[in-house]
């Protein structure tokens, strides 16, 4: 072997050595180490030991293998089962969580007992108040500023038309502030006024709803009593001051104001035609059915859907059926879905059908065989009669009754005899008959009131004589003594002492036992009654002035209201009042 391969071998042979030896020496001087760390480590008040190893990768554990499928029919080899889950202890909570207390157990309330009701939350006031306060103390600021009236009237305006009827008031305010003079400023604040209180009437807030239209008149009344304005048209003023009088229920003021309007119409500058439906509204309030049917023939081309409902309902209650029928037929042709109009037309259909049962009843075989059952039957048929208007016919059927000389029925048969010529407006035979009644049965309250009637309404006829009202008004008070719940009596008797121009006690006595017996129409009794509170202030002053004043308001709030919530209504009705006729079926004691 040559010298130099020898050289080599020896080289690599001593380079192995020394890489094993310090290999070796690494080795064991890791392991010294370690041992020594660790018994370091556990010295108390020796430093923190760190391996100054990074973290150990966190193991992924290894996906378990899918169960094997059953194999249907086949069972499960013991080392495929799998053992069962040991149950979960109930009670003991989770080691890492709080345990919840248990709430204790609330008493049940008894099943007889039911639980309270929870207090309503309070609901806080609403801030629009404040903010409206306070916007309109702004629009009263800024209106100071203006120094022209006819500026102000303008901002007025503006602010109606946005139906902001307090802050128009603020502006028409400081107008009269500025000219306290101008009709025109008065005439439009009246206007503002008027919208505001039908906003009331609508959310049926009477007392907020009279004060603005009493407003409202106080200034059309200024408006009338200044020089005129070529501004105006003063047939307008008078209809709209009507208006607010019958919003108030005081049709009679308003009748006057409707009237001089008619007198002053300027052609093609105000409607007419809107008058007289104005007034025949308010003589409708009084029951004055001839005058408002005589007022809504004149509009029947111009407003033709009003002016033939409102014909047809009055025709109804003077029980012409025929127009009736044919005036709410055309009616219901020019608005077929108006609830009056098809109310109007069901009233007249069920009236005709009514009539035609009682036409197809024939009673003079019943009075041949057995005339004390035709008796009750002509009876009965001749009050059916009577209720709708039939007069001629009723007086037939009385009159059979009468000639059959039953005794059970021959005084109510002169009575209703007497009350459908009265209907007829045969008023001496009516009163002949009356008093063959009363002959017959001193206590029949009603031949009392009808003998009232017929005197009463002689008088009307054309005999103004004192006589004849004295004699109605002692009628009367004889069917209240012998039937003291007679509303009807005592309306009628409290007219009576009016026409007499007796406005003491009397009457004030006479319309309130009306109002408390449930007369058919309380409206009409409680603007009777603010009628009389009217007339007997006139002679009065100071405080007896303003309590009567404010005792003919508030008995036509009463006439605003709807008919159960009237202030004088204390008790319901024991039984249903005919609306036909005046009560003839209420028994003496």
């Amino acid at each position: 072997m040559r010298k130099g391969h020898r050289w080599l071998i020896r080289y690599l042979m001593n380079r192995s050595l020394l890489t094993v030896l310090l290999l070796l020496a690494l080795g064991l001087y890791s392991s010294t180490s370690s041992n020594v760390l660790a018994q370091l480590c556990g010295v108390p008040g020796a430093p923190p030991c760190s391996s100054g190893r990074s973290k150990p990768r966190k193991q992924v554990p290894k996906p378990k293998p899918k169960p094997k499928q059953p194999i249907p029919g086949k069972p499960a080899p013991e080392s495929e089962k799998r053992p069962a889950p040991s149950p979960k202890p109930k009670n003991n909570p989770p080691i890492h969580k709080r345990p919840t207390p248990r709430p204790k157990p609330q008493s049940k309330p008894k099943p007889s007992t039911p639980a309270p009701l929870a207090k309503p939350r309070e609901v806080p006031a609403r801030p629009k108040i404040k903010s409206e306060v306070e916007n309109l103390d702004r629009r009263k600021a800024e209106a100071k500023n203006i120094r022209l009236p006819n500026k102000a009237i303008e901002e007025g305006n503006k602010w109606n038309d946005r139906a902001e009827y307090d802050t128009a008031l603020v502006y028409f305010d400081r107008a009269i502030e500025l000219k306290a003079d101008d009709p025109v400023a008065y005439y439009d604040r009246a206007l503002s006024l008027g919208k505001k209180a039908d906003l009331y009437f609508k959310a049926l807030d009477y007392e907020k709803a009279f004060d603005a239209t009493e407003r409202a008149i106080a200034d059309y009344d200024k408006v009338l009593g200044m020089s005129a304005s070529e501004f105006l048209d003063y047939a307008e003023v008078y209809n709209n001051r009507g208006s607010a009088y019958s919003k108030t229920m005081n049709p009679e003021a308003a009748i006057k104001d409707f009237s001089t309007a008619l007198g002053l119409v300027r052609s093609g500058y105000f409607s007419d035609p809107t008058i007289y439906k104005n007034r025949a509204n308010a003589y409708i309030l009084l029951h004055n059915n001839v005058a408002a049917i005589s007022d809504f023939s004149k509009i029947i081309d111009s407003l033709p859907f009003p002016a033939y409902l409102g014909r047809g309902k009055l025709y109804l209650d003077e029980r012409d059926y025929e127009q009736a029928s044919r005036d709410c037929g055309k009616a219901i042709e020019m608005a077929q879905k108006s609830g009056e109009a098809a109310e109007c037309v069901s009233r007249v259909s069920a009236v005709k059908q009514e009539l035609d049962e009682l036409n197809k009843l024939d009673l003079e075989g019943l009075k041949k065989n057995n005339p004390k059952t035709a008796a009750e039957a002509y009876n009965t048929r001749g009050t059916k009669l009577l209720g709708l208007g039939e007069f001629d016919r009723a007086i037939a059927d009385f009159s059979a009754v009468i000639d059959m000389g039953s005794n059970n029925y021959i005084a109510r048969a002169y009575a209703r005899r007497g009350q459908a010529k009265n209907g007829r407006g045969d008023y001496d035979d009516a009163i002949k008959d009356l008093k063959s009644a009363i002959d017959t049965d001193a206590n029949l309250a009603e031949a009392r009131f009808q003998l009232g009637l017929s005197y009463i309404e002689k008088r009307h006829s054309g005999f103004p004589d004192e006589k004849l009202l004295d004699d109605s008004i002692h009628e009367f008070a004889e069917a209240l003594h012998l039937n003291p719940i007679f509303p009807q009596a005592s309306y009628n008797l409290a007219l009576a002492y009016l026409e007499k121009k007796n406005y003491d006690a009397e009457p004030e006595r006479a319309l309130k036992d009306a109002i408390d017996n449930h007369f058919l129409d309380l409206r009409l009794a409680y603007i009777r009654l603010a009628a009389l509170y009217d007339l007997r202030s006139q002679n009065l002053t100071g405080d007896a002035f303003k309590e009567m004043k404010d005792n003919a308001r508030n008995a036509r709030i009463d006439a605003a209201h709807p008919p159960e919530i009237s202030r004088w209504r204390k008790n319901p009705p024991v039984s249903p009042t005919p609306t036909a006729i005046p009560s003839v079926e209420s028994k003496s004691p």
